[in-house]
């Protein structure tokens, strides 16, 4: 089953205010360019800022079904540098609607 983006909030201690802006579902064998990974916003120890992560599969034998980053079999996301934020932020308006 794939981690759901909402759902990963460890470490607790460090994120407050999640907002998921985008939602790639599972990771599938067949994932195109916009499956598969999941953006959000949230507070990291008070900072505001923008993380990704893959969502993960049990039913995609290559990858975990934790999903990726994680921590000892924890759900977790990687901060995305400051540099690149604005990047990912205008990437996201050629995202595909979300049902």
């Amino acid at each position: 089953m794939y981690q759901s983006p909402q759902t990963v909030k460890s470490p607790k201690a460090a994120i407050r205010h999640l907002n998921v802006l985008y939602d790639g579902g599972e990771q599938t064998e067949d994932s195109g360019d916009w499956n598969g990974w999941s953006v959000a916003e949230l507070e990291w120890y008070e900072y505001p800022t923008l993380a990704l992560r893959w969502n993960g599969s049990d039913e995609n034998p290559n990858v975990s079904h934790t999903g990726n980053p994680q921590s000892r079999g924890v759900p977790t996301w990687f901060i995305v540098p400051q540099p690149l934020q604005d990047c990912i932020r205008a990437q996201l308006r050629n995202a595909p609607r979300q049902s």
